[in-house]
């Protein structure tokens, strides 16, 4: 398992920000990551802004902080929305609570990070890239 993963898996609250349909940030929190074969998924309501924003603009920046060490990873990526049912399944199993929320599955839109980039970042040493 690649660094950035495994410090967004061990860190699970990921701050999301998209470019907003006014053309200023918006940023929201998300706490469900899957990964499958290298990408990393995340899922939210094709009836919210931030699907709306991702289909417009897919630039999307993740931030995720240790809350022990400060120490925070930023990715950055473009978000490329599937309907890839295998992943969603295998997305909801890993989070029943999110099946209960999108019982009305068609309502649900998965994404993957395409071309990520994560940096680390920490209060004693200089930004340095890390693997994903």
């Amino acid at each position: 398992m690649s660094e950035g993963i495994k410090f967004l898996q061990d860190n699970p609250l990921h701050y999301v920000a998209t470019v907003g349909l006014d053309n200023t940030p918006s940023v929201r929190p998300f706490q469900s990551i899957y990964v499958e074969d290298g990408r990393i998924y995340y899922g939210t309501g094709n009836f919210k802004t931030v699907y709306k924003e991702l289909q417009k603009n897919p630039a999307v920046q993740i931030n995720a902080l240790d809350p022990k060490t400060m120490d925070w990873v930023r990715l950055t990526g473009r978000a490329v929305f599937t309907d890839d049912a295998k992943i969603k399944e295998e997305f909801f199993a890993a989070y029943p609570n999110i099946k209960e929320i999108y019982q009305d599955t068609s309502t649900f839109a998965l994404f993957y990070i395409d071309q990520p980039r994560a940096t680390f970042y920490s209060f004693s040493a200089p930004p340095r890239e890390i693997s994903i």
